[in-house]
Parts: C-alpha cells; sequence; structure tokens
C-alpha cells in the first residue's frame, strides 16, 4: 500500500450514506484541511490509502460479516502508519450503549427490549427499532398498557421484535 502524503482527512461510510458527510470537505476547507469521504466498499478494493486520518463511522449500518471487513481495512491502514480512529471492533449497538450510559449515571433515559421481556417501569415512553434510522414507531405512551397495545400493533404491522 503507497501513502500520499498531505493533510487529509478521510471519512469511511456506508456507500449508500456517503451524502452525511459531503457537507465536510468545503467547512475544513477553510482551516487548511482537505477533506474527503470513502465507502468501505471502495477502501477494501483500492491497493494504496491516501495519507492523512481516517475517521471509520455508520458501523451501526453494517451487517456483522460487514463489521469484520471494516476491521480488517482499520488494521490495514494502521499497519500502514496512518492515524485510524474509532476502532470498529469497540462499536456498541444503540441499545447497549443507552444502556451502559445509563448503569454509569450519564444517561437519565435507558432502553427496554421486548426480546428480552424487559418493560419499562417509568413512563412516557415511547417505541422505536434497534437499528433503523426512521423516527420513533410510537407517540408518547403514558403506561404499560398502552406500551403493550402500541407493541402488538407494530408487531403486527410487520416490525421485528
Amino acid at each position: 500500500m503507497s501513502i500520499l502524503t498531505h493533510r487529509n482527512l478521510v471519512y469511511v461510510t456506508t456507500f449508500d450514506h456517503r451524502n452525511t458527510f459531503e457537507s465536510l470537505p468545503p467547512l475544513l476547507q477553510d482551516r487548511d484541511i482537505s477533506a474527503s469521504v470513502c465507502s468501505y466498499e471502495w477502501l477494501f478494493r483500492v491497493p494504496f490509502a491516501v495519507g492523512g486520518t481516517y475517521i471509520f463511522t455508520d458501523f451501526d449500518r453494517l451487517s456483522p460479516s460487514e463489521l469484520e471487513v471494516a476491521v480488517r481495512i482499520y488494521e490495514r491502514l494502521r499497519e500502514s502508519g496512518l492515524r485510524v480512529l474509532n476502532d470498529p471492533r469497540r462499536f456498541l449497538p444503540r441499545d447497549v450503549l443507552i444502556k451502559r450510559l445509563h448503569l454509569a449515571g450519564l444517561n437519565q433515559f435507558t432502553c427496554h427490549l421486548p426480546a428480552l421481556d424487559e418493560s419499562p417501569t417509568r413512563f412516557p415512553v415511547f417505541l422505536r427499532t434497534i437499528a433503523g434510522h426512521r423516527g420513533v414507531l410510537s407517540g408518547l405512551l403514558s403506561d404499560l398498557d398502552a406500551a403493550n397495545t402500541a407493541l402488538d400493533e407494530v408487531l403486527a404491522a410487520g416490525f421485528p421484535i
């Protein structure tokens, strides 16, 4: 892997979500920092890497096997002497992160997983999916009966538990 060196940030994201970072390069240009966006899919196929600092993102949009590929890319870049931020091996899914932050006293809120027979003990609550970036699936629910009814409705609508 040959390395081109210059002051550069490289945002690594999923191919379908590159547009999330496209506004950053012009903003950083005023600070004499070049920035680019590339996909995991592209980066894994190229035989060289541009010098700079790589920032891995979008772990929640990767499948388990794609996350393993991201680890290999991360290691390949580091072995080439490049700085790489956000080790994919340290990624915590949204539900685990929310629970850890709550247990550490950093969040006043937490999440409950119906698949584990967890039920909320504090209200109001709302329903959302763990992985989807579609927002909430219900309005505010004021008690356990309302939460269970809403859960039954979203399951009937085809959302997985």
